[in-house]
């Protein structure tokens, strides 16, 4: 198994102060007292893929998105044609009541729909926070067939539209 990480900044809007953040981050790394450290880092770690995503859809306030998290959140990133609009009118008109029961029922924290700014080749990506590893998988499980009953047209239109993904599971840790 490879391990992964993934590190998420999070910022009201991409311009302004989460750009500033990013250079801040990233300068005092490019010191040449750290040259050795970014030698080693680049051999462990030695790929990235860097995203920009914009919130499009979500159980949160715009305040809260990215900041207020479970322990666990499971991502599934897709791969979507030129209609990925119709794909975010979907989600809004049709998926998001029932994401928005089940964060009412608990049986997830919160969900998040965002697009694709800037990145490798997945343009939509589907956030889901929960309490453990366990209440995600079975959520995910029965999410699928309780989106397929409750519109089977709509569903498979979504289907069409974005036909590939990726789903990984992360543990939320705050530095």
């Amino acid at each position: 198994m490879v391990g992964r990480q993934l590190d998420v900044k999070s910022a009201l809007s991409v311009a302004g102060r989460f750009l500033d953040s990013r250079v801040a981050l990233i300068k005092p790394f490019e010191s040449p007292e750290h040259a050795k450290a970014m030698e080693e880092l680049e051999r462990i770690c030695s790929s990235h893929d860097d995203y920009i995503w914009r919130a499009k859809a979500n159980s949160q306030q715009a305040a809260d998105i990215g900041r207020v998290r479970s322990p666990f959140a499971m991502s599934t990133y897709y791969v979507c044609n030129a209609q990925e609009a119709e794909a975010d009118s979907i989600v809004s008109a049709f998926f998001a009541p029932i994401l928005n029961q089940r964060v009412k029922d608990r049986l997830i924290a919160s969900w998040t729909w965002q697009e694709h700014l800037a990145g490798g080749q997945y343009r939509r990506l589907l956030v889901l926070d929960g309490p453990t590893v366990k209440a995600l998988i079975q959520n995910w499980s029965s999410l699928q067939d309780a989106l397929e009953k409750a519109n089977p047209d709509v569903s498979r239109r979504f289907t069409q539209i974005c036909d590939s993904h990726t789903d990984y599971i992360w543990e939320i840790t705050q530095n």
